[in-house]
């Protein structure tokens, strides 16, 4: 299936995953799984609007006490690549279909349980969702940002205007420890359309997980060491379903932490656990993944 078939997929709404859910591992977590795609493709994220975009690290998990990825903009352009296309000019991701009820509901099993949206927040756009413009959830979503509906809401102004800024707008107002949905332009075959990522709008952004293990912040917080390592083996896994890091000059592998004796075992542990989903035939690699 190429790229210009995946844009108009009328079973599913594109979501895009730029940390752990680049793999098996990431997206099944045991007791935080993530909505089963439907299929899934490497893409590539670039800045929109003129602005610079990095992958960093500095997202703060206070559910299991570590440090996760994220992007420095929450304006992205993100392109799905063609069969066998190597990823470059760009920061590697996956884009995930998933199925429309999974993003339309808030409860166990959802997309916005899954990546920790604010539950207010998507509540108030769900509510509006059938009076909004566009064609998929994730193009209401777009209009909604840009609409001023629901802004009496705390968590929805304060959603609108950190989006807009790039960063926290309000620290006293709702808490932002976490992540926001933000629709992203999205061309597959020449094809434009909208898909949603999670970002967060928190200050910190570390170049590397080594530099936010070493900062003051990571001192007051103390990441779990075990959790944090088995958050950096989600995200490494993606190279088996074919993300590149070396050769887009990415920071999210990070060769002096994975050298670490316990990150190691860790690493070895959930490769052959995700060897084994490659090599299971409902499974394989995220990069070809469904749609077949």
């Amino acid at each position: 299936m190429t790229a210009s078939d995946l844009s108009g997929r009328a079973d599913g709404e594109p979501i895009v995953a730029h940390g752990a859910r680049m793999s098996w591992a990431g997206i099944l977590r045991p007791g935080d799984e993530f909505p089963r795609p439907i299929m899934s493709r490497i893409g590539v994220m670039t800045g929109g609007s003129g602005r610079a975009l990095r992958r960093c690290f500095g997202s703060w998990s206070e559910r299991y006490r570590r440090f996760t990825s994220n992007l420095s903009s929450p304006t992205l352009k993100v392109r799905v690549l063609e069969p066998g296309e190597k990823p470059s000019g760009g920061i590697p991701c996956v884009v995930h279909w998933v199925k429309s009820e999974d993003l339309v509901r808030t409860g166990k099993g959802s997309v916005c349980s899954g990546d920790g949206w604010p539950v207010s927040l998507w509540r108030a756009f769900l509510e509006e969702l059938p009076d909004l413009p566009g064609d998929t959830v994730a193009g209401k979503l777009s209009s909604f940002l840009d609409s001023q509906e629901r802004e009496d809401e705390l968590a929805v102004s304060s959603w609108r205007k950190a989006v807009e800024a790039g960063r926290v707008v309000e620290p006293t107002g709702a808490s932002w420890r976490g992540w926001l949905p933000v629709p992203a332009r999205l061309v597959a075959g020449g094809r434009s359309g909208t898909c949603v990522f999670s970002w967060s709008p928190e200050s910190n952004l570390y170049d590397s997980l080594s530099e936010a293990l070493r900062s003051p912040e990571a001192r007051l917080m103390k990441p779990d060491p075990e959790s944090q390592a088995r958050y950096y083996a989600e995200c490494a896994l993606a190279k088996l379903h074919g993300v590149s890091f070396e050769e887009t000059g990415d920071s999210l592998e990070d060769e002096s932490y994975s050298r670490r004796p316990a990150v190691e075992r860790v690493l070895e542990s959930l490769s052959r656990l995700e060897a084994e989903r490659v090599a299971d035939r409902s499974m394989g690699t995220l990069d070809r993944f469904g749609g077949q």
